[in-house]
């Protein structure tokens, strides 16, 4: 299979580099970015899939600067903040590629609509990539599942699950969402308030190991879990959102434990050392979208002070 990756960045190259293992892969980068790649990417792969820890493999990967190929699928790995930019290069160039939005968004429907039919897009999540990239060099964990695809219609088609075999074929894990966008906004609130949080606790380290600022982030959740019902979102039957029904505390106690695996300490703040601004952007957009809806988000507001001290210093 012929595709192209829009994002090279940690997500993009991560999975650009398990997917030429069998497919025909090509980065699509500004000629200005070229010379970055030129001597190949280092990355650090921690591979939980077959269980080899601290692997380091050389990557070059096929750049391109034109969308002029026929690919038979466009994987965007761009961030939330650079979606905007690269919609219209699709509207454009795609051809008769699907495209594949592997980002976090809040209501990525309403974003591409006015560029892509419906029938042309799917949205995924890669969730079984986590960690971060130093230039030239990615420090990665690849976990045994994660990948997620699903169809913004909501529906079991052909095409998304010959995507999911080509996937399949590389050695990753996939999973199909039925609600795939009800399970992206839930997602979505996850590192929007991350954000908050983070950003009152003073770093990541001191946020985990508060069960005081766990607890004030589960309130904060349930906030945001409320914004999601407004707009449809059917959270009885979508995880995480069933666990924040018991009591905060018990929920707390299970956050924090798993806040100081070192999986997730490694995937969190390799995260945030690239994408606190797309965390932040995610937290105002929750935050005013609750406003509309009429929500009550006491907890989400009062990290507000915390999120715009840090703008202000940036």
């Amino acid at each position: 299979m012929k595709i192209l990756i829009i994002g090279a960045g940690t997500i993009g190259l991560s999975y650009g580099w398990i997917l030429s293992t069998v497919h025909d892969v090509s980065f699509f980068v500004r000629k200005a970015k070229i010379n970055e790649y030129v001597n190949g990417i280092e990355i650090k792969v921690n591979d939980r899939r077959k269980y080899c820890p601290n692997t380091l493999v050389s990557y070059i990967p096929k750049i391109t600067t034109t969308l002029d190929g026929e690919y038979n699928i466009i994987i965007v790995t761009v961030t939330r903040n650079q979606l905007a930019g690269v919609l219209p290069l699709l509207k454009k160039g795609a051809g008769t590629a699907d495209i594949i939005f592997m980002l976090n968004h809040w209501n990525i429907q309403n974003e591409v609509k006015q560029y892509l039919d419906t029938d042309n897009y799917f949205i995924g999540f890669p969730s079984q990539i986590g960690g971060g990239r130093d230039k030239n060099k990615l420090d990665i964990i690849v976990f045994d599942e994660g990948t997620i695809l699903g169809n913004p219609g909501g529906k079991y088609i052909n095409r998304i699950l010959e995507y999911k075999k080509a996937f399949e074929a590389a050695g990753l894990s996939v999973e199909i969402k039925e609600d795939m966008l009800g399970w992206l906004k839930l997602h979505y609130l996850q590192q929007s308030i991350s954000a908050g949080a983070i950003l009152k606790a003073g770093n990541y380290h001191t946020f985990a190991t508060s069960h005081k600022a766990v607890k004030e982030m589960v309130y904060a959740f349930r906030e945001g879990i409320a914004v999601c019902e407004a707009y449809g979102v059917d959270t009885k039957n979508i995880f995480p959102a069933s666990m924040f029904r018991y009591p905060a505390p018990l929920v707390a106690t299970a956050m924090r434990r798993m806040f100081n695996q070192k999986d997730t300490v490694a995937m969190v703040t390799g995260h945030m050392n690239h994408g606190l601004e797309e965390w932040i952007s995610g937290y105002y957009e929750v935050l005013s979208d609750g406003v509309k809806k009429g929500i009550d988000m006491p907890v989400w507001e009062s990290y507000r002070v915390f999120v715009d001290e840090y703008i202000n210093r940036k």
